[in-house]
């Protein structure tokens, strides 16, 4: 929820002295306390934290394509101040340096200010805080366990579904 449209209509629930429970909108100190670094919990299968690379990814280019948006850029300079703990670099596994984020987090910033640049992305296409796809075809090309390359087109009328039309590239790291 915080990626996606910051905290505005968040709320939370205290309990008073007098055990009675409240709901107050939650701030950006509150999100502060919270600990919202996933990579440094203890994973049973060290190896499962490969596979959060592209959601946590993926979340993260929400909070980009808003950040003209004040409530979003305060997100996105407080995962920028902790940027090591947000995207690690890489992990060990049995004494061995195992790759994660290195360098994807700047390939997504990149991604996403070519995608202002060319006016294919902007936050004023937030529908009650859901990306609405552009109506023409968008490409993309990168990934966590190799590379590929590829058309990405709406399939309905609202841009809301779309398909991999062509898959032109794809390599293994």
């Amino acid at each position: 929820k915080v990626c996606g449209s910051g905290v505005p209509g968040m709320t939370i629930a205290e309990l008073d002295e007098a055990g009675t429970t409240t709901l107050r909108p939650i701030t950006m100190d509150d999100i502060a306390k919270l600990s919202l670094y996933v990579f440094e919990g203890n994973f049973t299968v060290p190896q499962d934290a490969e596979q959060l690379v592209d959601p946590v990814l993926g979340l993260y280019s929400l909070v980009l394509k808003q950040t003209d948006l004040p409530h979003m850029k305060q997100i996105q300079d407080m995962i920028k101040s902790s940027e090591d703990k947000f995207f690690p670099p890489s992990y060990e596994l049995h004494g061995k340096q195992k790759i994660l984020f290195a360098g994807l987090v700047q390939l997504m910033e990149d991604h996403v200010d070519n995608l202002r640049v060319n006016k294919q992305y902007s936050s004023d296409r937030l529908v009650n805080g859901h990306t609405v796809v552009p109506r023409k075809p968008s490409s993309f090309g990168f990934g966590t366990h190799g590379s590929s390359s590829g058309t990405v087109v709406p399939v309905d009328s609202d841009g809301a579904s779309v398909e991999v039309t062509e898959v032109t590239e794809v390599t293994a790291l």
